[in-house]
């Protein structure tokens, strides 16, 4: 079971700062040179961030997305739940993208229960299999794929509506008092909203922390025919 609302620091995935509602729920594939014209070609446009007309409408939700009006850049997230398929590609270019925005809060819908959160590991058995101890200081690691590594302080979870998953609040706070809100960068508000687009668990082989941009690109092929 997972609690409603923990502190802490995960070895990895999601990574909480030191010192530390609306709802979003509702096989390899070929070579570009072996896919069909039709795949080859949205395989390029994926690749290049679309079409003119969608990298346009792109630049302007990163725009709104850092902007200084807060309701104006929390609008634009929630619109990107429901993007268009033609501009998911040009997102996914923004995925790493580091400048600020105006977001201490982030609303993301995990749909892997079983695996978005486990006692911190610990130790190792003596097959060398890292294993998990209980723990009384609530010490969790989660993993929401897709998200990469970012910080955060606070995180609250809850049952999404109609029991597709989990909706989860990631939060910044000021560490030390008298000391500004960190805000999470972009990229990050970025990736939150196509986790709540594609709300799929089918999630392409590989490390999402290590790449972000071609995780994405991959998941993207994968669950495109149902975007």
């Amino acid at each position: 079971k997972v609690p409603a609302a923990v502190k802490g620091r995960p070895e990895q995935g999601l990574r909480p700062s030191e010192g530390a509602g609306a709802d979003p729920a509702r096989g390899a594939k070929p070579d570009a040179a072996e896919s069909p014209p039709a795949e080859g070609a949205a395989r390029s446009a994926a690749g290049s961030g679309g079409s003119p007309d969608a990298r346009a409408e792109v630049k302007g939700y990163i725009a709104r997305l850092e902007s200084l009006d807060p309701e104006d850049a929390e609008e634009a997230f929630r619109e990107l739940w429901e993007a268009p398929r033609a501009i998911i590609p040009g997102l996914i270019l923004e995925v790493e993208n580091p400048a600020p925005s105006t977001f201490t809060e982030l609303k993301v819908l995990v749909i892997d229960k079983e695996h978005f959160a486990r006692l911190r590991s610990i130790g190792l058995a003596p097959t060398g299999e890292p294993i998990a101890h209980e723990d009384s200081t609530g010490r969790f690691v989660y993993d929401i794929p897709g998200m990469g590594s970012l910080d955060y302080e606070e995180i609250a979870t809850g049952p999404a509506r109609g029991g597709t998953g989990l909706r989860v609040v990631l939060r910044r706070r000021a560490v030390e008092l008298g000391e500004p809100v960190p805000t999470f960068p972009v990229g990050a508000v970025v990736r939150a909203a196509l986790v709540n687009r594609f709300r799929s668990s089918d999630y392409p082989p590989g490390d999402h922390r290590t790449d972000l941009v071609r995780w994405w690109q991959a998941f993207y092929e994968r669950a495109r025919p149902r975007l």
